[in-house]
């Protein structure tokens, strides 16, 4: 059996788009390879763009599945991974890969896991997981609270607030990406980011998108995400009537492209980093979540977008439709957004806490 590199690192990530989990993992592989690191990428399933924008940063990716979300199965590759790679770590992205990198390595013992976490729900196999991590990796105080919960011993717990990326080069103009998404270049878009789960509670993002047609018809939607409820959605779009106007697409390598020309970024449930609303942030787009952990990370009530309980349900289109309809308190939230970003949501610092304590768990 090969021995472990002395400079190596396994990262394991669902393979989607960058945004929310995608985005932490392209900071975390380019801080890792400036930091001398070889960082070895496993996509735990999904069809994206994220791939190609880790390769980009210097990380050697390799697939282990299409499917639409990481599952247990994926333990059997990913063992088969790591005994012919040996690292000395891995770094697994989000509750799903945790658990699959817990898996794998009751069976390949040896690297140390850093597990990063972005939901303070936990359930009894997430806990296994985490309790078996030489670090767990909190992106809020409330997910380290749930991990000590947990028996995770606090001395193994590091908070790292996620980086909000400063937007790219464009690649795509309006109209180009507007063909690409199928949505209408004259109208007005918002963007919502979520896989397609009960958690993600996207009932509500229809209906708020069929009243927000009742006052507004020059507004097209999009929703990036993929999962078990997308036929389950269509039907409910298409008797609510609003398949003219909403459009969900499993993938979007044009992130960057799609969150420049939104003029609302918003989620309806329990989402890591909110979907798109971290990313959001550096864009300088106001926000409108309904109430969730991640939401009230991102969001200032009143200062650079707003956070609605989830009933009424009238509160979450209310609240759009009230900034979509004046410029200034738009414009107002956009600036308050990029604030938030520069100081609570750097980066820099984020990729830096991830170097950090990838380090401490191997010992480096």
């Amino acid at each position: 059996m090969p021995r472990p590199s002395p400079r190596s690192i396994l990262l394991l990530v669902h393979g989607a788009d960058r945004f929310g989990t995608g985005t932490q993992a392209l900071l975390a592989v380019t801080a890792l390879v400036g930091a001398g690191w070889r960082v070895r990428v496993a996509l735990a399933g999904g069809r994206g763009a994220l791939g190609r924008a880790l390769q980009d940063a210097g990380g050697d990716v390799v697939a282990l599945s299409s499917r639409p979300r990481p599952g247990l199965a994926l333990a059997a590759p990913l063992s088969r991974l790591l005994r012919a790679e040996r690292p000395r770590g891995v770094v697994s992205m989000g509750r799903a890969t945790s658990r699959v990198a817990a898996a794998a390595l009751a069976v390949v013992p040896g690297p140390a896991l850093v597990a990063l976490l972005a939901r303070s729900t936990l359930g009894l196999a997430d806990r296994l997981a985490v309790s078996r991590a030489a670090r767990v990796v909190a992106a809020t105080p409330a997910v380290a609270a749930a991990c000590r919960a947990a028996g995770v011993d606090p001395d193994r717990i590091d908070t790292v607030a996620p980086g909000s990326m400063l937007p790219g080069p464009r690649r795509r103009d309006r109209r180009e990406l507007a063909t690409r998404l199928g949505l209408d270049p004259g109208r007005c878009w918002t963007v919502a980011v979520a896989p397609l789960e009960p958690a993600t509670h996207l009932t509500r993002l229809v209906w708020a998108i069929d009243q927000l047609g009742v006052v507004r018809r020059d507004l097209d939607h999009v929703l990036v995400g993929s999962g078990p409820l997308a036929p389950r959605l269509a039907r409910r779009a298409h008797v609510q009537r609003i398949t003219d106007r909403f459009a969900v697409v499993p993938w979007c390598g044009d992130a960057d492209d799609l969150l420049a020309e939104a003029a609302l970024v918003w989620q309806s449930g329990d989402v890591a980093y909110g979907g798109a609303l971290v990313d959001g942030l550096a864009h300088g787009k106001p926000l409108v979540a309904v109430d969730s952990p991640a939401a009230r990370e991102a969001i200032a009530d009143g200062v650079n977008g707003r956070i609605v309980p989830a009933r009424p349900e009238s509160e979450f289109p209310r609240r759009a439709f009230q900034i979509l309809e004046d410029a200034a308190l738009e414009s107002r939230y956009g600036m308050a957004s990029r604030t938030r970003a520069a100081t609570l949501f750097d980066p820099a610092r984020a990729a830096a806490g991830y170097v950090a304590a990838v380090e401490r768990a191997v010992g480096s």
